[in-house]
């Protein structure tokens, strides 16, 4: 089937409050409100981290994360690595509040500054905090609105869903949508109402929207379509939500668990942790901080003032990058149903097995396996490109990462399958995704990146 599309992104005024413009006013004044400032320090420097007796980069009060050495055998590149990884033990909690009123739903957003965000301030979810932070263990001020997130019966949404696995070492998020009875008014400046479906056209902005929100939106709305039928949907969009609800997938739910089984099989994750000291390899260490000519990323120790955080001055270690990570999906109408080619991947921080993600999903082409080098030689000859944005992942943990996310259109027989690849229906998608651990947060901030895109019948 022959398909015609559109960025919603292209129009710039919206129906209904806000516009593309003013979200992103909005922003840039919170921006400059937050006088957000971030140094490099050594460890030796700082006066709440330290290395502890386990030869791990941890903080006095034995709270937030560690950070520590893994020694694993990487799938993809056939080989044993070294590495640093974030363990952080705690389960975030990442929160929406939604309201449903007179012409439509709204959601709660929160314009949060974090020391690793390109442009510092991206739109958050309303509750974006730390089990640490929440608990005060910085003694900040609270959270605000965090008694909705724990105390509320209402919840749309509520599940356990891993974050980057090639830098977490098992971690998890509780991904919330909850339900209030009105838009209350809201006290600070960094908290502001905006309908739902207003919202879609930036996810298709880079730099805009942070990963955690991007992961909690994709959670809710396209693993319950009822929601997204009463948003008011552009005639395009509904294409989305017909595949979202069609049962006409290329393969049937017990095939592609059994693919995922039987990969499980064959393939068991093999690490084990080590001194942070002795990576090895070509890793230095210098005070705490550690880099890697060998690897796209390093570890620093940064001192950091923000007037909008809970704490407005601390310090922390944090991931740093120095190429971007190609994060390309390819997509297809099969059967008359959205099918997205994803990749079933093993990275050193899974926590249960195999996880599906987007097709190719590399910090470099070192980084590729065989099957993802394939596709990004052959992908630009049968491909039409529908949606391409760049994100600053999780910028509490990681420095200027970015991700290029690319989303590419093909007739399904020009893009065969691997063996770590597979065509999954929107519809099979939808389920997994009120399920933990199968899908990762690359491939959930590819999905909320299709509420972007109109589809429609060419």
């Amino acid at each position: 089937m022959k398909m015609a599309f559109k960025n919603m992104a292209s129009s710039s005024e919206l129906n209904l409050g806000w516009s593309v413009k003013q979200l992103l006013d909005w922003r840039e004044v919170e921006s400059n409100r937050s006088r957000l400032q971030v140094q490099e320090i050594k460890l030796s420097q700082s006066g709440e981290w330290q290395l502890d007796s386990t030869c791990s980069i941890s903080h006095h009060s034995q709270r937030y994360f560690r950070m520590v050495g893994m020694n694993y055998f990487d799938i993809p590149r056939k080989q044993r690595l070294t590495q640093p990884m974030i363990d952080q033990p705690e389960v975030g909690m990442l929160c929406f509040l939604v309201s449903r009123q007179f012409g439509g739903w709204k959601i709660l957003l929160q314009a949060k500054a974090e020391p690793g965000n390109v442009n510092g301030v991206q739109f958050a979810p309303s509750i974006q905090a730390t089990c640490s932070n929440y608990q005060r263990v910085h003694q900040g001020e609270p959270v605000p609105y965090l008694d909705y997130a724990l105390k509320s019966d209402f919840r749309l949404y509520d599940q356990l869903q891993s974050e980057q696995n090639s830098r977490f070492l098992c971690k998890r998020n509780c991904n919330r949508v909850v339900k209030v009875s009105e838009t209350f008014p809201t006290a600070d400046s960094a908290y502001q109402w905006v309908p739902l479906n207003q919202l879609f056209p930036v996810l298709a902005q880079s730099h805009v929207i942070n990963t955690d929100a991007r992961s909690v939106l994709a959670c809710w709305l396209l693993s319950n379509p009822d929601i997204l039928s009463k948003s008011k949907l552009r005639q395009g969009e509904l294409q989305l939500l017909n595949s979202l609800v069609a049962d006409r997938p290329l393969h049937d739910l017990g095939d592609l668990q059994h693919w995922l089984d039987s990969l499980n099989a064959k393939w068991k994750l093999d690490r084990q942790q080590i001194p942070i000291t002795e990576l090895g390899g070509s890793w230095n260490w210098d005070d705490g901080n550690l880099t890697s000519h060998n690897h796209a990323f390093s570890v620093r120790q940064i001192a950091v003032q923000c007037q909008t955080r809970e704490n407005p001055a601390w310090d922390q270690p944090i991931i740093a990058a120095n190429k971007p990570t190609n994060l390309t999906t390819v997509v297809s109408m099969i059967n008359g149903s959205l099918h997205l080619l994803l990749q079933a991947r093993l990275e050193a921080g899974n926590r249960d097995g195999f996880e599906l993600t987007t097709t190719i999903q590399a910090e470099s082409i070192e980084a590729q396996s065989v099957e993802e080098s394939k596709y990004a030689e052959n992908l630009p000859s049968v491909t039409t490109s529908l949606l391409r944005f760049a994100n600053s992942e999780e910028g509490g943990r990681f420095d200027q990462c970015i991700s290029e996310y690319e989303i590419l259109w093909a007739e399904a027989n020009d893009v065969l399958e691997s063996p770590f690849h597979r065509w999954v229906s929107l519809s099979q998608i939808s389920g997994w995704l009120k399920k933990t651990n199968f899908i990762t947060n690359e491939l959930r901030s590819t999905l909320s990146a299709l509420l972007a895109i109109e589809f429609s019948d060419a």
